[in-house]
């Protein structure tokens, strides 16, 4: 699962999934997706952060998780001390759908501000009462944390070269490998266009960023003729190591990951207090 902090989280093709016009409208009315997108994340990050520091600290020696199903339920009494941030948030399935429904919600409000079409008050009613019941479900659930955050990488670094790879289209992500093994979410894809007769290397580390300080090594993962991407690398790679591909071509591995399962769900006191 990607991290609250981490870049995409949400594009036009998610929120296509609840109203399949939407790209339509947004252009017919002048809405701009992209900035509507900042501002709710902004929004959203307020309201979560706020929960967080009600919580307390993740390392708080009150700290008594109860095991539920799969999950630890967490619940931390507030102090002045704590150590979450929205880095460490996961995107689990409640959180999204909460960003999705608000997303939509401002965007028909634009939209009927717009035009006062009774369509789309009817969508900004309804996308606002979802948005209002997912927040719910997910305070009830509890906001997915992890302890250790490994953050999306930048897009691939790709060089290329002369050497034994035949001519075609390749995509490349990234991702961060911590000491256990754990992988943050893959960076976004990198479309290569390679030429006959050619090398490939990839860096994840621009000169000017500095890995998260959990990170031990990254991962590299490559998909050719239309595959998806697969792992490259038996291990981790070393830090600041480029993957140079080799003259054998590429291999099939490991389909890139989804990002961090949560450690734990935290839930809001204020909210357990109130019953």
């Amino acid at each position: 699962m990607a991290l609250f902090t981490d870049s995409s989280l949400i594009t036009i093709s998610d929120l296509e999934v609840y109203e399949s016009t939407l790209s339509k409208i947004a252009s017919t009315h002048n809405i701009n997706i992209e900035s509507k997108t900042a501002i709710t994340l902004a929004a959203i990050g307020d309201r979560l952060l706020g929960r967080l520091m009600r919580a307390g600290g993740a390392n708080n020696p009150s700290l008594n998780p109860v095991f539920s199903s799969q999950y630890y339920l967490v619940t931390l009494p507030p102090q002045k001390s704590w150590t979450l941030t929205l880095n460490n948030v996961v995107v689990t399935g409640p959180l999204k759908r909460w960003i999705s429904y608000e997303l939509l919600s401002q965007i028909f409000s634009e939209a009927y501000n717009v035009q006062l079409n009774d369509r789309f008050r009817e969508k900004l009613l309804y996308y606002s009462a979802r948005s209002k019941e997912t927040e719910d479900s997910l305070c009830s659930l509890g906001i997915g944390v992890v302890y250790h955050p490994l953050a999306q990488p930048a897009i691939a670094q790709v060089a290329q070269g002369t050497g034994t790879l035949p001519a075609g289209i390749v995509t490349v992500q990234t991702t961060w490998v911590d000491a256990t093994g754990k992988e943050g979410s893959p960076s976004l894809l990198l479309p290569v266009t390679l030429s006959d007769s050619s090398s490939m290397s990839v860096s994840i580390v621009p000169a000017q960023t500095a890995p998260p300080t959990t990170a031990v090594g990254w991962n590299a993962y490559v998909g050719a003729n239309g595959a998806s991407p697969a792992r490259q690398n038996a291990a981790a790679l070393p830090l600041n190591m480029t993957w140079t591909a080799p003259a054998t071509g590429f291999v099939t591995g490991a389909a890139a990951p989804w990002g961090q399962q949560p450690d734990s769900f935290v839930l809001d006191p204020q909210r357990q207090w109130r019953g």
